[in-house]
Protein backbone atom coordinates (compact mmCIF):
# COMPACT_ATOMS: atom_id res chain seq x y z
CA UNK A 1 0.00 0.00 0.00
CA UNK A 2 1.17 4.02 -1.10
CA UNK A 3 1.97 6.04 1.69
CA UNK A 4 1.91 9.12 1.67
CA UNK A 5 2.81 12.77 3.74
CA UNK A 6 0.52 15.88 3.90
CA UNK A 7 1.99 18.67 5.39
CA UNK A 8 0.07 21.34 5.60
CA UNK A 9 -1.03 24.22 8.60
CA UNK A 10 -4.17 24.69 6.72
CA UNK A 11 -7.01 22.14 8.67
CA UNK A 12 -9.41 22.30 5.67
CA UNK A 13 -6.69 21.45 2.72
CA UNK A 14 -5.41 18.67 5.35
CA UNK A 15 -8.62 17.04 5.64
CA UNK A 16 -9.72 17.38 1.90
CA UNK A 17 -6.16 15.88 1.00
CA UNK A 18 -6.36 13.06 3.32
CA UNK A 19 -9.43 11.87 1.93
CA UNK A 20 -9.09 12.31 -1.78
CA UNK A 21 -5.75 10.62 -1.54
CA UNK A 22 -7.37 8.18 1.09
CA UNK A 23 -10.23 7.57 -1.79
CA UNK A 24 -7.13 6.55 -3.94
CA UNK A 25 -6.31 3.13 -1.85
CA UNK A 26 -3.36 5.21 -0.10
CA UNK A 27 -2.37 5.37 3.71
CA UNK A 28 -2.01 9.06 4.52
CA UNK A 29 0.37 10.35 7.38
CA UNK A 30 -1.05 13.93 7.68
CA UNK A 31 1.25 16.13 9.62
CA UNK A 32 0.28 20.35 10.49
CA UNK A 33 3.86 21.31 10.44
CA UNK A 34 7.44 20.36 9.21
CA UNK A 35 8.28 19.09 12.89
CA UNK A 36 5.08 17.26 12.58
CA UNK A 37 5.79 15.44 9.45
CA UNK A 38 9.48 14.48 10.23
CA UNK A 39 8.04 13.28 13.64
CA UNK A 40 5.81 10.73 11.91
CA UNK A 41 8.63 9.86 8.90
CA UNK A 42 10.70 8.32 11.86
CA UNK A 43 8.09 5.60 12.55
CA UNK A 44 6.72 5.17 8.71
CA UNK A 45 8.85 5.73 5.67
CA UNK A 46 6.40 7.53 3.01
CA UNK A 47 6.67 6.96 -0.67
CA UNK A 48 5.74 10.60 -1.24
CA UNK A 49 5.15 13.67 -0.19
CA UNK A 50 3.32 16.73 -0.68
CA UNK A 51 4.78 19.69 1.58
CA UNK A 52 3.12 22.85 2.10
CA UNK A 53 5.77 25.55 1.68
CA UNK A 54 3.91 28.31 4.32
CA UNK A 55 3.71 26.62 8.18
CA UNK A 56 4.54 27.45 11.56
CA UNK A 57 7.14 25.29 13.47
CA UNK A 58 9.22 24.63 10.06
CA UNK A 59 8.27 25.58 6.92
CA UNK A 60 8.02 23.35 4.09
CA UNK A 61 11.55 24.46 2.66
CA UNK A 62 13.19 23.26 5.62
CA UNK A 63 11.12 20.18 5.54
CA UNK A 64 11.92 19.21 1.83
CA UNK A 65 15.54 19.80 2.48
CA UNK A 66 15.14 17.60 5.10
CA UNK A 67 13.39 14.96 3.53
CA UNK A 68 15.89 14.99 0.88
CA UNK A 69 18.61 14.90 3.26
CA UNK A 70 16.82 11.65 5.04
CA UNK A 71 15.67 9.75 1.84
CA UNK A 72 17.35 10.82 -0.89
CA UNK A 73 16.97 11.90 -4.51
CA UNK A 74 14.89 9.39 -5.98
CA UNK A 75 12.63 10.04 -3.11
CA UNK A 76 9.72 12.07 -4.13
CA UNK A 77 8.63 14.75 -2.15
CA UNK A 78 6.22 17.84 -3.84
CA UNK A 79 6.39 21.14 -2.77
CA UNK A 80 2.15 22.50 -2.71
CA UNK A 81 1.64 26.60 -2.58
CA UNK A 82 -1.35 29.09 -3.04
CA UNK A 83 1.93 31.24 -4.47
CA UNK A 84 3.35 28.30 -6.92
CA UNK A 85 3.48 31.25 -9.82
CA UNK A 86 5.93 33.08 -8.09
CA UNK A 87 9.24 32.20 -9.51
CA UNK A 88 11.12 33.46 -6.26
CA UNK A 89 9.02 31.01 -4.18
CA UNK A 90 9.49 27.85 -6.92
CA UNK A 91 13.37 28.28 -7.51
CA UNK A 92 13.54 28.44 -4.01
CA UNK A 93 11.18 25.18 -3.09
CA UNK A 94 13.31 23.50 -6.63
CA UNK A 95 16.44 24.55 -4.81
CA UNK A 96 16.00 22.71 -1.75
CA UNK A 97 14.96 19.51 -3.36
CA UNK A 98 10.88 19.92 -4.59
CA UNK A 99 10.61 17.41 -7.48
CA UNK A 100 8.09 20.21 -8.27
CA UNK A 101 5.79 23.08 -7.58
CA UNK A 102 2.09 22.30 -7.80
CA UNK A 103 -0.37 24.95 -7.00
CA UNK A 104 -3.03 25.47 -4.47
CA UNK A 105 -5.54 24.30 -4.85
CA UNK A 106 -4.64 20.65 -5.52
CA UNK A 107 -6.93 18.86 -7.46
CA UNK A 108 -7.51 15.32 -7.76
CA UNK A 109 -6.20 14.88 -11.30
CA UNK A 110 -3.33 16.32 -10.31
CA UNK A 111 -2.43 13.67 -7.70
CA UNK A 112 -3.44 11.26 -8.93
CA UNK A 113 -1.54 12.00 -11.88
CA UNK A 114 1.67 12.38 -9.67
CA UNK A 115 1.18 9.30 -7.64
CA UNK A 116 0.75 7.37 -11.11
CA UNK A 117 3.93 8.77 -12.59
CA UNK A 118 5.81 7.60 -9.54
CA UNK A 119 4.15 4.03 -9.95
CA UNK A 120 2.51 4.15 -7.05
CA UNK A 121 -1.29 3.57 -7.85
Amino acid sequence: MTIVLIADDTPTALILLTLVIESLGCTVLAARDGVEALGLVETMKPDIAFVDLSMPNMDGFDTIKELRRLYGSAFPVYAVSAHCKQEDLKKKALAMGANECICKPLEIDTIEATLQRHHLL
